[in-house]
């Protein structure tokens, strides 16, 4: 039985308390990151969704705002704008650590087939160049996946 009149077992129990809240905190931390991966997620592949719709409009003549070929080309650029900047977006959390390898591996994989659309292509590479100035390793990592060389994420851990 510990006695409180003994002032050398209190601080053990102090101990032993701010232990058990470090480790509660800590558990919390972790539930708080797997929650906020959980959104994410759900949230990117929302606005993926939508892009993609858009695209799959345009190109299949569904969209009645696009009546020739030029206005074709700006509804493309447009879209395709939207999808580099959340690209850029989905590149700076997966360096943060808050997209986990195996969910970028799989973007990466779509990044690269739309990338590499020929449809696209011209408007692509016009567009990955503005990233150049502005945000250098995004460029790098698009101009990977234009040239194959990005073989995508090591998940062996």
């Amino acid at each position: 039985m510990i006695s409180t009149s003994d002032p050398s077992t209190i601080p053990n129990i102090e101990i032993w308390l701010a232990l058990g809240g470090i480790f509660v905190a800590f558990l919390a931390y972790l539930q708080a990151i797997k929650i906020l991966r959980a959104r994410l997620f759900a949230e990117y592949t929302k606005r993926f969704s939508e892009i993609e719709a858009e695209f799959l409009a345009i190109l299949g003549g569904l969209d009645p705002r696009i009546t020739d070929e030029a206005k074709k080309e700006v509804a493309i650029d447009i879209s395709i704008r939207k999808y580099l900047n959340l690209c850029s977006e989905e590149f700076h959390l997966y360096n943060r650590g808050l997209i986990e390898k195996e969910v970028w591996g799989y973007w990466t994989g779509g990044m690269s087939l739309i990338l590499r659309n020929q449809e696209f292509s011209p408007i692509i590479q016009a567009r990955i160049s503005e990233y150049q100035r502005d945000y250098p390793k995004f460029h790098i990592f698009l101009s990977d996946i234009l040239a194959g060389k990005y073989a995508g994420p090591d998940t062996t851990n």
